[in-house]
């Protein structure tokens, strides 16, 4: 849906952080459950998937491309959320999660664990209603002429898969690319346009991130949140084919199957192999920043996390992006996020019989 850091780590080669060492690799091991997030914004997140478990109508999720029981998932929040209200920074908080779970490690890129963690914020752009010499770049709302096309339905081994299209001629075509869409103007004089912005590199990279705010003349602030997307592979560079549709809102971000997003908590994989509402572990290189906003120096990070969104650039069992919440210093977290972690999804064990220990 979003993002690649691409654009963002050009910015950074003329910025003081790229001049800074690469991030260390984290240790193999299993993680030591020191949280550096904060206990408030973890209740938050788990409330949040809570309800969207409650209401899905799905009777299983998937992990690691196997299907996990939807009851699962829902007896494992609440008994964390339990654990983090009654036992959070005690003694024996980091003993229960450990016997209460099973830990089940992303595969990563190389099959050993190794995962590339990069991070995502929510950008505010300067934006009007209506165009003029300043303000020429349009956001969309998605479009009504657009298919999607169930490829499963065409042939048993794209099953699953999908594909937005258009008629053209009686044909059913690829839908237009960002070429179409911003050099052609095939959306143009159609009433999609839902705000103008002034920066082509902003609006860019509001579509890598997927949502963000608007501030209009007037000084309101809106949401706009990821709304569709053309069905074009993203591809780093101008010749990016991909374009992200929009809509505004009252609140947001929202991730994939609409859970409002809490900053810090929240991650994005591929769907393919990971669903919606598994709660995880990641340990990830946390940057210190001096007084001019470079990086200092690196230690490790590492925090509880829900599995709620996705990304174009989010493919395979080695990518995880972390969303990072909004402002300068979420930006500048999630710029400066880019290196190696490791992922532990976390499912509940069997429940133990009666009268047993645990």
């Amino acid at each position: 849906m979003r993002r690649l850091l691409a654009t963002i780590a050009s910015l950074l080669l003329a910025s003081p952080v790229a001049a800074a060492p690469a991030p260390p690799e984290p240790a193999a091991g299993p993680p030591a459950l020191t949280d550096d997030g904060d206990r408030e914004t973890l209740l938050a997140a788990i409330a949040r998937t809570r309800t969207w478990l409650a209401g899905t109508p799905r009777k299983s999720l998937v992990l690691a491309g196997k299907p996990v029981p939807a009851e699962t998932l829902r007896r494992g929040l609440a008994d964390f959320e339990v654990l983090v209200r009654t036992r959070w920074g005690e003694p024996g908080f980091d003993e229960a999660v450990r016997e209460r779970y099973e830990w089940v490690p992303m595969a990563g890129k190389d099959g050993q664990g190794a995962v590339h963690v990069t991070g995502y914020h929510q950008p505010l752009l300067e934006a009007r209603e209506a165009p003029d010499d300043t303000f020429r770049f349009p956001l969309y709302a998605p479009p009504t002429d657009a298919l999607t096309v169930d490829l499963g339905a065409f042939r048993l081994s794209l099953a699953g898969q999908s594909a937005m299209a258009r008629l053209k001629n009686g044909r059913v075509v690829p839908y237009y690319s960002r070429r179409e869409i911003d050099d052609d103007r095939a959306l143009a004089g159609k009433g999609l346009e839902i705000a103008w912005v002034a920066d082509a590199r902003a609006r860019a990279s509001l579509m890598l991130q997927g949502s963000g705010q608007l501030r209009f003349g007037d000084g309101r602030v809106v949401c706009v949140n990821y709304a569709g997307q053309n069905g074009h592979p993203f591809v780093a560079g101008d010749a990016n084919p991909s374009f992200v549709f929009f809509k505004l809102a009252a609140e947001g971000p929202f991730g994939c199957d609409g859970v409002p997003l809490t900053a810090g908590r929240a991650i994005a994989t591929d769907k393919r192999l990971f669903g919606t509402g598994t709660l995880a572990w990641i340990s990830y290189p946390r940057a210190r920043f001096d007084a001019r906003g470079a990086i200092a120096g690196w230690e490790p990070g590492g925090r509880f996390v829900l599995d709620q969104d996705t990304g174009g650039a989010i493919t395979g069992p080695g990518r995880v992006d972390m969303y990072m919440g909004g402002g300068e210093d979420a930006a500048r977290r999630a710029a400066t996020l880019h290196g190696g972690g490791r992922v532990w999804f976390m499912l509940p064990r069997e429940v133990s019989p009666p009268g047993s220990s645990g």
